[in-house]
């Protein structure tokens, strides 16, 4: 991809109708979606945080590990899930 993802273009979270179509399109971007899915890991509401964490965890790109680490210790339970299971090591293999 030469541009820069919009991620705004997929900001799910909003339009609960619309979550499983951008979690598929997310992740069947892959690793172009990475850098923008990283960034909206610092968002203030949680469930974009978890779907970032979630899209991230099946994309399986190794560039997205040291931004999910500090979401292990996120204050929402499930953030910290969507987390732990996109870091688990054999996503990776």
């Amino acid at each position: 991809m030469s541009e820069e993802l919009d991620i705004g273009r997929y900001y799910w979270l909003d339009e609960n109708e619309n979550r499983e179509d951008a979690v598929r399109i997310l992740i069947s971007i892959g690793e172009d979606a990475v850098p923008a899915l990283i960034q909206v890991l610092k968002d203030d509401d949680r469930g974009v945080r978890y779907y970032a964490a979630y899209v991230l965890g099946n994309i399986r790109s190794e560039d997205a590990v040291p931004a999910l680490i500090p979401l292990l210790q996120d204050q929402y339970k499930w953030v910290r899930v969507a987390s732990a299971q996109a870091l688990k090591e054999d996503r990776y293999s």
